[in-house]
């Protein structure tokens, strides 16, 4: 728990005190592994923070989901947070390549969930992609899942996941 933050001893506020200080920190570490990916600086510490302090670095309005369809591997982002969905309804695609209407800055960050769970995107390293080296691909396989990917100026690095499959 960080000591900056003075938690009750007991009741509802002293528990719910304790979750947030316990999510503060999970994020905390999040944002460390965010900078480091298998001994390699993905991103400076300021980099990172001017990114994320603008989390719509890629433009858009907050709170804007845009609904993408891939088109031969390749989807342009317009806004930070992205629903996918397969070119043509397809039961399955593959992501290759995030591009930008905007130009991509170091740090601008992009989350990617299916538009739904009868479709299957899988994320490859076949374009502008990359996974740690441990897997070659994330598949989102339900509405639920999403993909947390954030840019070094070159490509887009996976960094965190939520539900889906990793393959390696």
């Amino acid at each position: 728990m960080p000591s900056w933050l003075p938690l009750p001893s007991s009741g509802k506020l002293g528990q719910s005190a304790r979750w947030l200080a316990a999510q503060t920190v999970s994020f905390q570490n999040l944002i460390a592994g965010v900078m480091h990916v298998n001994g390699r600086d993905v991103i400076s510490v300021n980099e990172f923070r001017t990114g994320f302090g603008n989390v719509l670095g890629l433009g858009g309005t907050a709170g804007t989901i845009l609904n993408l369809t891939i088109a031969s591997g390749v989807i342009t982002v317009q806004t930070s947070y992205n629903h996918i969905d397969t070119e043509a309804s397809a039961a399955t695609d593959d992501l290759d390549t995030i591009l930008t209407t905007d130009v991509a800055k170091r740090g601008d960050i992009c989350i990617i969930r299916s538009v739904t769970s009868s479709r299957d995107i899988t994320l490859t390293e076949n374009g502008n992609i990359r996974m740690t080296s441990t897997y070659t691909s994330f598949t989102l396989d339900t509405s639920g899942d999403m993909a947390f990917l954030v840019f070094n100026s070159v490509n887009w690095n996976l960094m965190s996941t939520f539900g889906g499959t990793l393959a390696v």
